[in-house]
């Protein structure tokens, strides 16, 4: 099935449970999750609405379901930046980082980091610029 939903707030927060234990049950789920406060209904009600959108698969086998990502987080993240990017800054890539380096406190580390990206996407956009 295509995965061409998003992932709500709270599907996230599942997600990010099946990411960091691949093949969970509804139960081991819900504990992962027990800061939320949702029982094991309200979680399998998210599962099998991410299995709807494409997000999730039940594995093979008998009860309980264990239930297994179908997507990589950087998929996910990556697409939900793009659709970010293209919701609120137009597309505008390098206006969501302007917006970000103004309003938020970066440590050394970071601005390191940054620079060589920036850097490494200047090299890449000379090159097409040759070609």
């Amino acid at each position: 099935m295509a995965r061409d939903k998003k992932i709500t707030e709270s599907e996230w927060g599942v997600m990010d449970a099946l990411w960091q234990r691949p093949g969970s049950t509804t139960a081991e789920v819900a504990e992962a999750l027990a800061d939320t406060g949702w029982n094991r209904n309200t979680v399998h009600t998210f599962l099998t609405r991410l299995e709807g959108k494409g997000y999730v698969h039940a594995g093979a086998g008998g009860a309980p379901h264990r239930y297994y990502p179908s997507a990589a987080r950087e998929d996910c993240v990556r697409a939900e930046t793009e659709g970010f990017v293209q919701r609120v800054f137009r597309g505008s890539a390098g206006q969501l980082v302007r917006t970000f380096l103004r309003d938020e406190r970066l440590s050394e580390d970071e601005v390191a980091e940054l620079r060589a990206l920036l850097d490494s996407a200047g090299r890449r956009g000379e090159g097409d610029a040759q070609e």
